[in-house]
């Protein structure tokens, strides 16, 4: 991509502004200090492993991974259901710290170009989740699914951030973690893409073997480990340019 061209980043929250293993891995430490009748049964690390594969990396469907929560506590003290999302969310949110590399990648981005989020979720979680991050006032633009009534893949929120940014979509990149909402879903729409790795291989995501999902089997645009390796690169390029 021409670094000259580049206007408009759009950028992914979940594991991309934050590293959702390490929040997650808080919020499951908070989560065995605040129920210790969950570990009563089986020792920590066991807890610690049943809660991490009830996550599945937020691979795992909502009602499936408050079921494997809410299976967790003693037989007659088990929450409903949409009580461990609530505490979840409420906690999960409080669980994430700045990481002062990501915060300053946002920063410099920011000088040279627009910034928008473009994060599927409710508004409510997705801006406390920035208010945490303390980057919301880096952001021109801030698409969340809930609020825009489509969630990525779904061309029409791409589409529509586009639209409302005026920026032609060449000129635009969509940055994620995601391989099939973030990158496959920007690419089906002409929008360059690139994926935040953090230690997978692309090979490894499957998105070229499942045409079910009428995407694109192609490669994202770049492939950098986080937000900070992309900053260098861009700012690294624009330097070199100017």
């Amino acid at each position: 991509m021409n670094d000259r061209e580049l206007e408009l980043l759009f950028i992914d929250l979940d594991n991309t502004l934050t590293n959702r293993r390490l929040v997650y891995e808080r919020w499951a430490t908070g989560f065995v200090r605040k129920h210790p009748e969950v570990a009563m049964s089986r020792d920590l690390e066991a807890t610690r492993r049943a809660l991490i594969d009830a996550d599945g990396l937020g691979a795992v469907p909502r009602d499936h991974f408050c079921a494997a929560i809410a299976n967790l506590f003693p037989v007659g003290a088990r929450p409903p259901i949409d009580k461990v999302w609530l505490e979840f969310g409420e906690d999960f949110i409080a669980s994430i710290e700045p990481d002062p590399e990501v915060t300053d990648a946002v920063e410099q981005l920011a000088k040279r170009y627009r910034l928008a989020l473009l994060s599927n979720g409710s508004g409510e979680r997705q801006r406390a989740k920035l208010d945490r991050l303390g980057l919301e006032r880096h952001f021109h633009r801030l698409f969340i699914s809930d609020e825009v009534g489509a969630a990525k893949p779904d061309p029409q929120i791409f589409e529509h951030a586009l639209s409302v940014c005026g920026v032609p979509r060449k000129r635009a990149l969509m940055i994620g973690d995601d391989p099939k909402r973030d990158i496959a879903g920007a690419l089906a729409v002409g929008l360059p893409a690139c994926w935040i790795a953090r230690g997978r291989r692309w090979s490894e995501t499957g998105v070229a073997a499942t045409p079910a999902l009428r995407l694109p089997a192609t490669a994202p645009t770049w492939v950098v480990e986080d937000l900070p390796a992309l900053a260098h690169q861009l700012l690294a390029d624009s330097d070199q340019l100017d």
